[in-house]
């Protein structure tokens, strides 16, 4: 309510005038019944406003809604559209990091599929609760951390593949050399 005080103002001929407060904790006016519902036809004066009698000096103020002076409906207060974050329609299969955190712990001992597998449960939350960027990032970690796991589980496949060969053929060698009977 930036209006200058003598704007606000009835004439001398002594038109009832009102402090109004509308909730922010700040007292404005006093301003007359034509200065209000000017105010109300603009929209800076809604339903959650009071008012109180300016001639109310000595005695304990009385505010009413402002409905109550004026005689006419007031708009209610215009509240913010609310916002629920919609569901994503995206899920990352959690087979793959299963798949790899077993095979890790299988061929190298190394249990790298368990991040993988935490970062695509996050993914899935956090498309459900509508949060797509979040739901992006843990996407990109699973993915990495299943990567990763593969890789080190081919890696693994390999050594065991070596070493068992080079245990078999060290058991050929020793057999070939035993005496027959």
């Amino acid at each position: 309510m930036s209006e200058s005080p003598a704007a606000s103002r009835g004439p001398t001929t002594g038109e009832p005038r009102y402090w109004l407060s509308c909730g922010d904790g700040r007292e404005y006016g006093p301003y007359t019944v034509d200065a209000l519902r000017r105010f109300v036809d603009e929209g800076r004066v809604t339903a959650d406003c009071m008012v109180c009698a300016a001639d109310a000096v000595g005695r304990a103020p009385h505010w009413v809604p402002v409905n109550t002076v004026l005689g006419v409906g007031v708009a209610p207060p215009i509240s913010p559209p609310q916002v629920t974050p919609r569901p994503i329609n995206r899920r990352l299969s959690l087979v793959p990091s299963i798949a790899a955190t077993i095979a890790s712990l299988l061929f190298c001992c190394i249990p790298v599929g368990i991040p993988a597998l935490v970062y695509a449960m996050q993914a899935n939350a956090r498309f459900e609760a509508g949060d797509e960027e979040g739901g992006l990032k843990s996407e990109r970690h699973a993915r990495g951390w299943l990567i990763a796991a593969w890789v080190l589980v081919a890696i693994g496949f390999v050594m065991s593949a070596v070493t068992l060969y080079g245990s078999l053929e060290a058991l050929d060698s020793l057999l070939r050399m035993a005496p027959s009977a």
